[in-house]
């Protein structure tokens, strides 16, 4: 066979007589959907390259069609040499569209119907037709399988972020928190409402060993890394009352004590609020949560936190 000719937009639209004119051009075979990424709307239709694919897809159909009227008026009607390079340059589009966005199944489909436009006419309309449908077939199927989820614009912030969901300086100050920031506002950007509770309640739980390990919490049989919740409270409350009951009694108080003893109160009824009202019940599976439930205890967990990371350690 001779080389196909150059194609221009006049030859697409002479074989057509629709507005294919607009096609030209290659998409970008660098894949860019990568699993956990955040992808915007505007990049995904960049990436696939929109507005191209659209005709692109358009002209097939409408080859596909005209393949089988023609077939179905005249079983052996040819498919003739112009339609074929066109044919072949669309296909060309279509492909390098494809192999942006990773499918594998429709590529072979492609690769068929190339290989039958390679070999020497006649192609008969029928069996170009035919492979048209499953070009279409196949690759529809490879687009419907390739999902995406639409994270809304105001929670898009916590997505895949160790830092955002609860600052820099909760993230700074307790690294062995940092995968359960991730998660919970991971689940808290896709609407993983319990799941999003249960990794802030994990979260409380690095602030609370934290804080019984700076008040010196120990017991005979058991570690603070070891120890529930119950305990560990317990524990830090009854250091709390003896370090009140020595400065109470102290002639020469320490400056600034009684004030870090409230701090440290307030913190730890703070803990078992956590506890009584949200541990338990994510724990023990008591409750589901709504989004407005989860994102309130995402700011109580937010605040109560940030003053973990900010308060004032004890000599």
């Amino acid at each position: 066979m001779k080389p196909p000719p150059k194609l221009t937009p006049a030859h697409i639209a002479q074989v057509l007589g629709d507005a294919s004119s607009g096609i030209g051009g290659s998409a970008s075979k660098k894949p860019v959907f990568f699993p956990g990424r955040l992808v915007s709307l505007w990049e995904i239709v960049n990436t696939l390259n929109a507005i191209k694919f659209a005709r692109t897809w358009e002209s097939l159909c409408r080859i596909r069609e005209k393949c089988e009227d023609d077939a179905a008026g005249q079983r052996q009607s040819v498919f003739n040499a112009n339609e074929a390079h066109i044919l072949q340059q669309l296909l060309s589009d279509l492909q390098a569209m494809q192999d942006a966005v990773r499918l594998g199944d429709g590529f072979l489909q492609i690769v068929n119907l190339r290989d039958a436009l390679d070999a020497d006419g006649p192609w008969f309309n029928n069996e170009i037709g035919r492979l048209l449908r499953g070009i279409e077939e196949r690759i529809g199927m490879d687009l419907s399988a390739m999902v995406f989820v639409q994270v809304p614009m105001d929670k898009a912030k916590f997505f895949n972020d160790p830092i955002n969901p609860l600052g820099k300086e909760v993230h700074d100050a307790f690294e062995s928190a940092r995968p359960d920031i991730l998660a919970a506002g991971n689940c808290l950007a896709l609407d993983l409402n319990t799941a999003a509770v249960f990794h802030l309640m994990r979260i409380v739980e690095f602030g609370m060993r934290d804080l019984a390990v700076e008040l010196g919490v120990r017991w005979m049989h058991k570690t603070v890394e070891t120890a529930d919740w119950g305990a560990l409270i317990k524990g830090m409350r009854g250091k709390i009352e003896r370090r009140q009951r020595k400065w109470d009694k102290s002639k020469r108080k320490k400056r600034g004590e009684n004030d870090l003893l409230r701090f440290y109160s307030g913190l730890v009824d703070e803990m078992n609020v956590f506890r009584e009202n949200w541990r338990n019940n994510t724990m023990h599976a008591h409750n589901f949560y709504t989004e407005l439930e989860a994102f309130g205890v995402y700011i109580r967990v937010r605040d109560f936190m940030i003053k973990l990371a900010k308060r004032q350690r004890a000599n």
